[in-house]
């Protein structure tokens, strides 16, 4: 007999016997809530498959809702004790069963006994598909798949692809609309050539092509995935920047080689024997961005692969002291000294989305700035920061400021000691 608790209590089992006792300490918790419970569930669904379903019952504000195990958005609690949620997609016919989960533990099935759990039918889409638009495959490569899906519904985040072989891996995927996605796979040098089948699936959506891939029999030179920003050594290129592209089996000498990102030429050269140094061209969008490299030889075939193109990084105008006297070698900083930057482009947003995860570098060393301050103009800011103890200091110092990949170049530092 349990008395009235207010939060989930454990309980132990004991089992006596004439010569022994067994303790069993947190056999089970006693909670103080009841179980959700799912007396309803109705909702539509577009030509894309984007559902929303009302699920109605009893103790369902801030439970998890399920759908045939997948956890599903709670879009609203609504007055009369029901949920809205975004089902995740399915194709039409397909029945998922709902199920509600209480932070305590407690499940809406566990007094259902052998009664069915309430149940969900999606209306739409009909009969979806995918094809492979782009897909070429050799053994020790990397390659961009390029997926088109008809009546698709991808959600950005919650894609994945499997391929019908061990010796392929998928590296990265990127979303581009609910009927399209990117990714870059690797081929392992020891691939069996021969047809592999593909598996797209996206919440309680699973779409599949058998034999439109093909391992080919030889290999020919690969890119690889891992693009840098030359500038920053950061994954994400801004139009302009130079893209650090490591490179497998390609020969040293690329003349009368050719390439295009985004569909646009770029001057590139090799570099460091495996790599290649791309000129992102102007005037491309953020996003991810084909990379194709091509041979004045036709027979060669290079697969194309995707990188990250980012907005353009934000640009240091000044560094002045709380005086406002810009520092130079005639006005240098010393350890200890509060400096504000004077910075434009910083968000690339009206609203200064992410300016809290605005980063301060100075000669390697990451500051927290003390404050970032908008100063009048359209996306333009002031960034106090105190130059702490472990700062290096030099006359050749610089800092650097940035958003995630999207760090400005080195502005010129003059630092000395503290003054005794």
């Amino acid at each position: 007999n349990v008395g009235q608790i207010q939060t989930p209590t454990p309980v132990a089992l004991v089992f006596t016997l004439p010569d022994d006792m067994y303790v069993l300490p947190y056999a089970f918790f006693v909670v103080p809530d009841l179980p959700p419970w799912v007396t309803g569930v109705n909702g539509t669904t577009d030509a894309f498959g984007n559902t929303t379903v009302k699920v109605s019952g009893s103790n369902l504000s801030g439970a998890s809702i399920y759908f045939d195990g997948s956890p599903v958005q709670v879009l609203s609690t609504n007055s009369d004790g029901s949920v809205t949620v975004a089902a995740p997609p399915a194709s039409a016919g397909y029945t998922t069963y709902i199920e509600a989960l209480s932070a305590d533990g407690q499940t809406s099935w566990q007094d259902l006994g052998t009664t069915v759990p309430p149940s969900f039918t999606y209306p739409a889409p009909q009969s979806p598909s995918i094809t492979i638009n782009s897909g070429l495959l050799f053994p020790g490569a990397t390659a961009l798949l390029d997926i088109i899906g008809n009546g698709t519904s991808f959600v950005n985040g919650q894609v994945s692809i499997g391929l019908g072989s061990s010796d392929i891996t998928v590296d990265q995927i990127w979303w581009l609309n609910p009927g399209r996605i990117y990714a870059n796979v690797t081929v392992g040098p020891n691939a069996t050539p021969g047809p592999v089948d593909l598996t797209v699936i996206s919440g309680l959506q699973m779409e599949a092509v058998y034999g439109q891939l093909q391992v080919q029999a030889a290999f020919q030179g690969t890119m690889l995935p891992s693009i840098v920003n030359q500038a920053t050594g950061l994954a994400g290129v801004p139009p302009g920047g130079v893209a650090m592209i490591p490179t497998s089996g390609l020969p040293q000498n690329l003349t009368g080689w050719t390439m295009t990102i985004g569909g646009d030429p770029a001057t590139f050269q090799m570099f460091g024997g495996n790599w290649i140094a791309a000129t992102v061209p102007a005037g491309l969008q953020a996003g991810p961005i084909l990379v194709q490299l091509f041979s004045p030889n036709t027979s060669v075939v290079i697969p194309p692969i995707v990188m990250q193109i980012i907005a353009a990084p934000p640009q240091i105008i000044a560094v002045v002291n709380t005086s406002g006297l810009p520092i130079s070698s005639s006005n240098p900083a010393h350890i200890g000294d509060t400096l504000v930057l004077s910075v434009t482009g910083l968000t690339q947003s009206l609203t200064g989305v992410g300016l809290a995860n605005t980063q301060v570098v100075v000669e390697g060393t990451t500051v927290t700035p003390m404050t970032v301050s908008p100063s009048g103009t359209p996306d333009a800011y002031q960034i106090q920061f105190t130059l702490g103890p472990n700062i290096p200091f030099g006359p050749n110092d610089w800092v650097t400021v940035g958003i995630g990949a999207r760090v400005s170049a080195q502005f010129p530092l003059f630092i000395l000691p503290q003054p005794q």
